[in-house]
């Protein structure tokens, strides 16, 4: 029988102490990027699961419960996907377990050790960025796992969204279409895939349509009613007047909107706006905005069946990618320039 590998082979294999390899498990941030890419490599190569982890994996028939960790449990995006895992959970006779990291890289690693300490059968994660140590991680130790709307750089996984770049640049279209060629972009600086996506969307969009990018015009602040209301404000600041901007969700745009009442314009006779996520509440009377829609409950029910494909395929397992199709809700946020 193959002998199985614990951590004192791999510390006696790379050169470092116990201690080192089991900071490096645990992503302690103080452990040198080197140190940390020698390890897991050994890690990878000799097929090396932590006693907890692998505990939780042999027990995981026990458990009735998969995790979700979401970014920001205010944003109505994440209510109507947990609504979705839920639904497709209850289906399956399993619980879930909803985190929330506030975009924290250290939080969502918390909630992470937690699930796996717990047993969970799985992790649905809708909060990493390009770079996040946590999915390299969970990649490594073979834990089953579901990206959603999140994709990371340079690692294969599950993962269940839509094509940010092309819907950004559908919305971007549907605006120069109705005549608009001055167009701010309101985005955030957190290095996630969609935000990365949608702005290069938008430029590409510019780009095909000889339209020169104002780097003035892109705005970036929190993904947030008051981050929309702060882009709107520092754009009029800087004395620029577009006649129209896309919003990389509708938070941000709802924001804005805000901005402009206060300051009374009006949407869309002065400026129209165009939003991205078509959560509930942009539909009412008072909003009425224009916005991409992601199938958000969807996305949620999909992410469970992904998830638990994973988990019931006990070998020669291969990632699952589902690019689900966006649209345009049109509503009453952007003008018709018949005139240019």
């Amino acid at each position: 029988m193959k002998k199985k590998v614990n951590i004192k082979d791999i510390a006696n294999v790379t050169g470092f102490s116990i201690a080192t390899v089991s900071k490096v498990l645990r992503n302690d941030p103080y452990v040198k990027d080197s140190t940390r890419k020698k390890i897991l490599e050994v890690i990878k190569t000799t097929g090396f699961v932590p006693d907890e982890v692998a505990r939780s994996l042999v027990m995981k028939k026990t458990t009735n419960f998969i995790g979700l960790i979401i970014s920001d449990i205010s944003n109505p995006f994440f209510s109507e996907l947990t609504l979705g895992v839920e639904a497709e959970a209850k289906k399956r006779n399993c619980g879930v377990i909803v985190c929330n990291t506030h975009y924290d890289e250290k939080e969502e690693r918390k909630y992470i050790d937690i699930l796996i300490r717990n047993r969970s059968l799985g992790i649905l994660l809708a909060t990493p960025t390009i770079n996040d140590p946590n999915i390299s991680f969970l990649k490594n130790i073979h834990y089953p796992f579901v990206l959603i709307t999140r994709k990371v750089e340079n690692i294969d996984t599950n993962l269940i969204s839509v094509d940010h770049f092309k819907s950004a640049k559908m919305a971007v279209n549907y605006l120069i279409q109705n005549g608009h060629k001055e167009i701010a972009h309101f985005t955030s600086p957190i290095k996630v895939y969609g935000f990365i996506k949608r702005l290069e969307g938008y430029k590409s969009a510019l780009n095909a349509n000889n339209i020169k990018i104002d780097e003035k015009l892109i705005i970036m602040n929190e993904s947030s009613l008051k981050g929309g209301y702060e882009s709107a404000e520092t754009l009029f600041r800087k004395n620029k007047r577009p006649t129209a901007i896309f919003a990389s969700d509708d938070l941000i745009a709802i924001g804005a909107m805000e901005y402009f009442k206060k300051m009374s314009y009006k949407v869309p006779e002065d400026i129209s706006i165009i939003g991205y996520d078509n959560i509930a509440i942009s539909g009412i009377y008072l909003i009425n905005l224009t916005t991409v829609n992601q199938p958000k409950y969807e996305m949620g029910e999909i992410s469970v069946k992904i998830l638990l494909e994973q988990i019931e395929t006990t070998t020669n397992f291969k990632p699952i990618k589902c690019i689900l199709k966006s649209h345009i809700v049109e509503r009453g946020s952007v003008l018709k320039r018949y005139d240019l």
